[in-house]
């Protein structure tokens, strides 16, 4: 036969799912102790051939509960044990349990094996020891304790039964109860959470949650009831003797860290001090105001606040701070210790500096850093930046026009540059003209942009000389909003809704300093940046007379000139050479305001905005019907209307002669005109181009030229001796020699090789108008003659303005 030898068993060992069971009835079961009831059995047998066999649910095994059968039972028809519930008081409630397994190999053998567990309960409060005095050991298994509330570094292990008056004040100290569960073996749980309290005397002695809240003076007993289990009664004592404060900080954590500590909110926004406290009795309290631990406490009868600057920076009794301007210095906060009951003499203090520097509100424009000090120090050394922010909130913005206002006296402008935020789009900046003023435009037709966006930076530098002979100065910079266009809003001068800055509002301290060769003059030279259209030829050659505009622009570091609008064309006509030409009487018309394309009574940059969308052939703009004759004529102010029809290479299609011709150079025009780096030439139609040339009435006499100039106000330029204007005559013929005539004593003559004439002249006329005239040499009997020619190509008039004065002279 066949023989087959099995691996004898050599040992069996059993696995119980957890060494801790409390009884279902138990408060040990139950959260947060959480102590399970029940554990599974697991039963292995090892063979002598090193394998293994799990024989739990084999029906040869069998398993038993051996010892603490009061305490646990095999579950019948199941592998696990099962803790007994337990009647506080009714016997054994803690103790081990033996679970035994066999495993019947034969009649006569089996393998045994065999695991303990404990079972933990709480019946009757007797199984936790607490040490009293005098020595005697007490059984308990909820303990409670009371402690400082609020709590602070240490509070915890120090019992806290007395609660003192706090200060001079109506409150009491309040304590915290805290209760710690104990099982049979000595660990310990925190069932605070779990615990109700009670007190003897809820009217003297009120109870919140875990919160012990006196209201009269005495002594209350307090206990805690976890899952039906009650603690010992605990004593509190409510005294009238006062807890003096030892020491006051103040601990507000502001911006900008302990370097630059900041208030920074929109104007009349509040924040509440927060300050500490440590009191005679060793308790502390983190936050005797703001501390919603602490609210039962009226600031105003613990802590008196006072700031050195409540035009910036205000605080009520309660300690709530409230910002109302930006302020050059750090405002001084103080917070000092009350009794107004005078029984406490010693009242402790506390300071605090922090800098008040305004947020911009939507809308609003800001100016300066954000932390620290709205502006730096100035001395006299080095210019500094001035960057410029608006706040759009969830608007995108399209069109500002600022003017932000400073004293020359202190302080010059040197420098002018688009924000980082405002780098890719149209900008202009117009520095110290006149001087103590910065014009800052943007005109767009849409951005992208919104919430608070950097638009400029400028640069400022302070007055060597005058600092110095006044010493340390203050010296303030403001700024308006005349126009603002966002997705949402609209702001101009036409409808009255321009507006001041806010944020942007302050003052600059001022110290002596080194001087430097460019802050020593007052008032600085003036000066245009911009960007966008830098590089359009019309603003940049001399001879560009294509029938759009003629200029030449100098930058930062050259001459200071300004370019009035035209390279206007005029054919005269054969009774126009025999006339002379004629002046127009005043009419109604001219009135109305130069530039205003839009019709709102006013001319700023929307005007020059609405052009870029008539160009953009937006929806609405492109109606010619829809504006006055007047208001088509501003659509055009570099007089293409006025240009012969061989130099109108820029109009649109479909443009007819005598028509406006919009296009982005008029737009960027009005720009510039608003930036008081251009002016309008007055020319409303082909009479009075006619009236501006006064042709010679033969060919030995006079050529004339006027010229009446307004700038972006519509007030008309009349010299004064620091205003010139530059009339430019592209003859027919090259080389043509001109000479002033001898009637017109201001007028001087600069000739190029190619025909063209640079004519100048002074505001020497009685009606307002600039008036040049010009006749061949008569050294030579070379009269100005035109050729037959002449009366099929035009005269190009072009001006230049140029301010001939020294600086610190108004500009007109």
């Amino acid at each position: 036969g066949v023989v087959i030898a099995l691996p004898a068993p050599i040992g069996m060992v059993v696995t119980l799912q957890h060494v801790k069971l409390a009884s279902p009835s138990d408060a040990a079961s139950a959260a947060p102790i959480n102590l399970p009831t029940v554990a599974y059995v697991t039963v292995v047998v090892h063979y002598d051939d090193g394998t293994s066999r799990d024989i739990t649910d084999d029906p040869r095994t069998s398993i038993v509960v051996s010892e603490g059968t009061t305490l646990a039972r095999k579950e019948e028809g199941a592998s696990r044990v099962v803790a007994r519930a337990v009647t506080p008081g009714g016997g054994s409630a803690y103790g081990s349990v033996t679970v035994q397994a066999a495993f019947l190999l034969s009649a006569t053998q089996s393998v045994t094996g065999s695991a303990s567990l404990l079972v933990h309960v709480m019946p009757g409060g007797e199984r936790v020891q607490q040490v009293m005095p005098g020595g005697g050991r007490v059984q308990q298994e909820v303990a409670l304790q009371t402690s400082a509330h609020p709590s602070f570094s240490g509070s915890d292990g120090v019992s806290k039964s007395t609660l003192f008056r706090v200060q001079c004040t109506s409150s009491y100290q309040r304590a915290r109860a805290t209760f710690t569960a104990l099982l049979t073996d000595g660990q310990t749980f925190d069932v605070t959470a779990h615990t109700v309290v009670r007190c003897s005397n809820s009217s003297g002695l009120d109870v919140q949650g875990t919160i012990l809240i006196p209201a009269t003076a005495g002594t209350y007993q307090v206990k805690g009831i976890f899952r039906g289990v009650a603690s010992r009664e605990a004593n509190v004592t409510v005294s009238e003797q006062v807890a003096a404060l030892t020491v006051l900080a103040f601990s507000t954590a502001w911006p900008g860290g302990s370097s630059e500590p900041t208030f920074n909110a929109v104007q009349n926004s509040s924040q509440t001090l927060h300050v500490s406290g440590v009191f005679d009795d060793g308790t502390e309290m983190k936050d005797l105001v703001a501390g919603a631990q602490s609210s039962w406490i009226p600031p105003s009868e613990l802590v008196n606040f006072s700031t050195n600057n409540t035009g910036a920076l205000s605080v009520d009794v309660d300690g709530v701070a409230t910002i109302i301007s930006n302020a050059p210095h750090p405002v001084l906060l103080r917070a000092q210790a009350l009794c107004a009951t005078g029984a406490i003499t010693h009242l402790p203090s506390a300071e605090d500096t922090v800098f008040a520097n305004l947020a911009p509100a939507v809308n609003d424009v800001d100016m300066g850093n954000r932390l620290g000090a709205q502006f730096a120090t100035a001395s006299t050394s080095d210019p500094f930046n001035v960057p410029l922010r608006i706040n759009l909130g969830p608007t995108t913005l399209n069109l500002f026009n600022l003017l932000v206002e400073y004293d020359p006296v202190y302080l010059t402008a040197t420098d002018c540059q688009p924000g980082t935020d405002w780098a890719a789009y149209s900008f202009t900046c117009t520095i110290g003209d006149p001087p103590g003023e910065i014009l800052l435009t943007g005109t767009e037709m849409a951005t992208p942009l919104s919430g608070v966006v950097e638009i400029a930076v400028f640069t400022l530098q302070s007055n060597a000389g005058v600092i110095a002979s006044s010493g340390n100065a203050s010296t303030s910079i403001f700024g308006t909003v005349n126009g603002l266009d966002t997705s949402a809003a609209r702001f101009s001068i036409a409808d009255g809704s321009i507006y001041p800055f806010i944020a942007g509002q302050g003052s600059m301290h001022l110290q002596p300093g080194e001087a430097s060769e460019a802050g020593s003059s007052v008032g600085g030279e003036r000066r245009l940046h911009s960007t966008g259209h830098a590089a359009a030829p019309w603003l940049r050659s001399p001879r560009d007379c294509d029938g759009s505009f003629r200029g030449e622009i100098i930058d930062a570091g050259g001459p200071d000139k300004k370019t009035v609008n035209s390279c206007a064309s005029w054919r005269p006509t054969a009774s126009q050479w025999s006339s002379g030409g004629h002046h127009l009487a005043q009419t109604q018309e001219e009135v109305a305001v130069l530039g205003d394309v839009n019709g709102d009574g006013v001319f700023d940059t929307f005007d020059a905005q609405d052009i870029k969308k008539w160009v953009a052939a937006v929806p609405g703009y492109t109606d010619p019907t829809r504006l006055s004759e007047f208001q088509r004529r501003q659509l055009d102010p570099t007089l293409d209307f006025l240009t012969a029809p061989e130099g109108t290479g820029n109009c649109p299609p479909g443009w007819a002669y005598g028509t406006p011709c919009p296009s982005l150079k008029d737009s960027q025009f009005l720009i510039y005109v608003y930036a008081n780096f251009l002016r309008f030439l007055k020319l409303d139609d082909f009479d009075e181009l006619a009236a501006a040339v006064r042709a010679p009435a033969t060919p030995a006499d006079v050529l004339q030229l006027r010229a009446h100039i307004f700038d972006a106000q519509g007030r008309a330029v009349e010299g004064g001796g620091a205003v010139q204007v530059f009339f430019e005559v592209n003859t027919v013929t090259a080389n043509v020699d001109m000479e002033a005539a001898a009637a017109y004593a201001a007028t001087t003559v600069n000739r190029s090789m190619d025909g063209t004439v640079l004519i100048s002249a002074y505001c020497n006329n009685s009606d307002g108008a600039f008036v040049a005239g010009t006749v061949g040499p008569t050294s030579t009997g070379n009269y100005f003659v035109p050729e037959a020619a002449a009366h099929s190509k035009p005269y190009h008039l072009s001006e230049q303005l140029s301010d001939q004065s020294a600086h610190g002279v108004p500009y007109l």
